[in-house]
């Protein structure tokens, strides 16, 4: 399946493809987008098991999966470890905002709150 998604990510989804095809094609985008990310960082899913939730680096993976494949909140927070899906849907996640760069755990900035 992932050679036919790669073969096909450039093309827009057809509206006769059934929602569990779409489904699928969007699984494997995102799983390739984060094979990706974590080759670019040194890391691997077992790092991200023994890894705190809030670890710089799957801040920074989460952010690109949200920037360059829109991956969903839950599929990011379970794929990565990093928690509840409420915070990993903070802004903290959204790369180039006054909120980059934080984690989840970290105390908003002056005059922001969560």
């Amino acid at each position: 399946m992932g050679a036919i998604a790669r073969e096909h990510a450039h093309l827009a989804l057809l509206p006769e493809m059934s929602a569990p095809e779409i489904a699928g094609l969007k699984a494997v985008r995102w799983q390739l987008a984060l094979e990706a990310a974590s080759q670019e960082a040194g890391k691997c899913l077992r790092d991200a098991e023994n890894s705190a939730k809030g670890a710089e680096w799957k801040v920074a993976i989460a952010g690109k999966l949200r920037q360059s494949v829109a991956a969903p909140y839950r599929w990011i927070a379970e794929t990565l470890k990093i928690g509840p899906p409420r915070l990993s849907a903070r802004p903290c996640l959204t790369p180039n905002s006054a909120f980059s760069g934080l984690t989840p755990y970290s105390t908003p900035p002056y005059g922001h709150t969560w």
